[in-house]
């Protein structure tokens, strides 16, 4: 199995070099800042039809841990087509697959389709070292894409996603029996 991921990364390689200078990475980052996330480059997004929904990103405390003391000011996302109503969540765990009560929450107005969009959180989120989830929640009036995602694999965390119409989270990967494992294009800018 190894031999083969060398070989892969062997003819990716050139592919990635291509793309790398292409210039849309991601959004730009303060020098100084500590980006979380899980995602790699956008490559798409998942229609879904009318509702609310929530992407999150979910940083345990073995990762925030290191960053105690320091403030979550920053979320970046990619957006595809702008929902009718969009704001950004912070939480912390209630368990390892369900955010707590939302700690932090910021309506996002104008959202800049087809790019990556960075808000700046009115009130920055002070890092404790305790979990931390990193939502965008949409409300759909019509079927259509909103945040983007990467071309997977999916880690552990990078693919949580409420859907009102249940009234649950799950991973984006289970909810499609596996047949779609991504990561969400969500970033946490810590400073």
């Amino acid at each position: 199995k190894i031999r083969d991921m060398s070989v892969r990364w062997m003819l990716l390689l050139p592919i990635f070099i291509l793309f790398s200078s292409c210039g849309d990475d991601g959004p730009e980052v303060p020098s100084e800042a500590t980006v979380l996330s899980y995602d790699g480059e956008n490559l798409n997004a998942p229609t879904f039809p009318p509702g609310l929904y929530e992407f999150a990103a979910r940083f345990p405390s073995t990762l925030t841990r290191e960053l105690e003391g320091q403030s979550l000011t920053q979320v970046s996302f990619f957006m595809y087509d702008a929902p009718a109503a969009m704001y950004i969540n912070i939480s912390t765990d209630e368990t390892t697959t369900v955010p707590g009560p939302i700690l932090n929450s910021q309506r996002v107005n104008n959202p800049t389709p087809n790019s990556w969009n960075t808000i700046t959180l009115n009130t920055p989120y002070l890092i404790d070292g305790t979990s931390l989830w990193v939502g965008v929640e949409v409300t759909l009036d019509v079927e259509q894409q909103s945040v983007g995602c990467d071309a997977g694999p999916a880690f552990p965390n990078g693919d949580w996603l409420y859907d009102e119409e249940n009234l649950t989270w799950a991973t984006f990967t289970n909810r499609t029996g596996g047949a779609e494992s991504v990561n969400w294009n969500i970033k946490a800018i810590i400073e």
